[in-house]
């Protein structure tokens, strides 16, 4: 009877001694802010306006933050497209970052965007966008390279374009070639 009832006491205050507030065992909040909401995995976003398709963006992961307002996008095929449905921008990147509360974003790795509007291909490392401003930006350490369907091209770092003023520029080491209607490739 006292074996019995030691082992009772002592499985209660086993029982009692745990705590079932497990705050602590997820860390503080940046922690909890680290850790995914939503992981989604060959993800398409398709914005449509008076039932025409406007842009679409594709990525073979996507995954959420809500509390950071931001969306991770693995392996990305972005497409733009004119009022009549055709193409006429597409583009293709290793990695983005999308802040959601602002629209801004970052991209990097192996980015390549084409313009048929331009007619023109755009190459660099890495790319941010600020929505506000229209003003798409490379890191002044980035080579940018942008080269038109007729065999121009122009490269350099510290690359900004300003989309509203559509105007593009370049900090250091430019360099490139203009190919006249009259010369050949």
């Amino acid at each position: 009877m006292f074996r019995r009832c030691f082992f009772f006491t002592i499985i209660c205050i086993l029982i009692w001694s745990c705590s079932l507030d497990y705050k602590g065992a997820f860390g503080g909040e940046k922690q909890r802010e680290e850790i995914p909401d939503t992981i989604l995995y060959n993800f398409k976003h398709v914005v449509v306006e008076d039932n025409k398709k406007l842009f679409q963006i594709e990525a073979d992961e996507a995954t959420v933050f809500k509390k950071k307002q931001e969306t991770l996008l693995e392996n990305i095929h972005f497409l733009e497209y004119d009022k009549d449905g055709n193409i006429v921008t597409e583009g293709f990147a290793d990695n983005a970052r999308f802040h959601t509360g602002s629209e801004d974003a970052e991209i990097w790795g192996s980015v390549y965007f084409y313009s048929a509007r331009e007619g023109a291909e755009l190459l660099t490392p890495s790319l941010s966008w600020k929505k506000d401003s229209k003003v798409l930006q490379a890191d002044p350490k980035d080579l940018v390279r942008i080269n038109k369907d007729d065999g121009s091209y122009i490269q350099g770092r510290g690359f900004l374009a300003d989309l509203r003023r559509k105007s593009v520029s370049f900090l250091s080491q430019v360099r490139g070639r203009i190919v006249r209607n009259d010369e050949e490739k």
